[in-house]
């Protein structure tokens, strides 16, 4: 808008020619969309952000207070996080290695009713007196009964098939699933540590594009340079502070990525 202006008032003057008038009301139309999307967005934004928290999408809040960004750099600023992690944290790991632990349970009782079973038993009879050694009338007995399976159709080899079947298919997927979140954490420690200096860079960047804003300043007060060369490097000073933010958060959600796969 301040370049539209500026444009009109030189044309008005003689100073430029008309095209130039047009090429910064196409700018600021362009611009004025933007805003509409980003608006747009910031909107969807919210809808997303109530539905995670369970509350009615139909009650969104436009106008809700955020925290400031300090509070995420000082969680920055309190130094890189050590990504350690075992598999005993891991509640899926777990659960999976209890389903196997029951599947080889299972497994061996199936299989025992293929084999012979031995059972011994002992038998005292007491006499009236209730005495059982000395009296006469009282006996003992000792045995064992040997049973041995006969064939009883395939009902019990399928179900000893069903049985193995389960216990491998159990030990394939507590194999494929720990190498999967293996993988994944060693991709979100790995992204994480890149992302951490990625922030310390774009700090940087946004410190040296303020100085040359500055010297930007001091050069248009000085009537060295035109107000679109200004405007030009306060708007690169802005994306360079959209970016240290970016940066800033895709290092904080690798470290909540890697606590949410840790089970912490």
């Amino acid at each position: 808008e301040k370049n539209l202006n500026m444009a009109r008032i030189r044309y008005e003057g003689g100073g430029v020619p008309i095209t130039d008038v047009l090429q910064f009301e196409s700018e600021l139309t362009k611009k004025e969309n933007d805003i509409a999307v980003m608006r747009a967005t910031y909107k969807t934004a919210l809808h997303n952000l109530y539905h995670s928290l369970g509350k009615s999408i139909g009650n969104v809040n436009d106008s809700i207070n955020f925290q400031p960004i300090a509070v995420f750099e000082n969680w920055y600023q309190k130094g890189q996080s050590d990504l350690k992690w075992n598999k005993d944290s891991i509640l899926q790991l777990r659960v999976l290695n209890h389903y196997l632990n029951v599947t080889k349970r299972t497994k061996q009782i199936v299989f025992s009713q293929f084999l012979p079973s031995l059972n011994s038993y002992f038998k005292v009879s007491a006499a009236d007196n209730g005495d059982f050694w000395k009296d006469e009338h009282s006996s003992w007995r000792l045995g064992v009964n040997f049973n041995l399976t006969l064939f009883s159709g395939f009902r019990n080899s399928t179900k000893y098939k069903q049985a193995d079947y389960d216990y491998k298919k159990a030990v394939v997927e507590l194999e494929k699933t720990g190498n999967q979140i293996a993988m994944n954490i060693s991709r979100i420690q790995n992204m994480y540590y890149v992302a951490y200096e990625g922030v310390a860079a774009a700090q940087k960047q946004v410190e040296l594009m303020e100085k040359q804003l500055n010297i930007m300043q001091q050069r248009y007060d000085g009537g060295q340079t035109n107000q679109f060369e200004l405007l030009s490097v306060a708007l690169a000073v802005r994306n360079s502070k959209i970016g240290y933010t970016q940066k800033l958060f895709e290092c904080l959600l690798y470290e909540s990525e890697f606590l949410r796969y840790t089970g912490k």
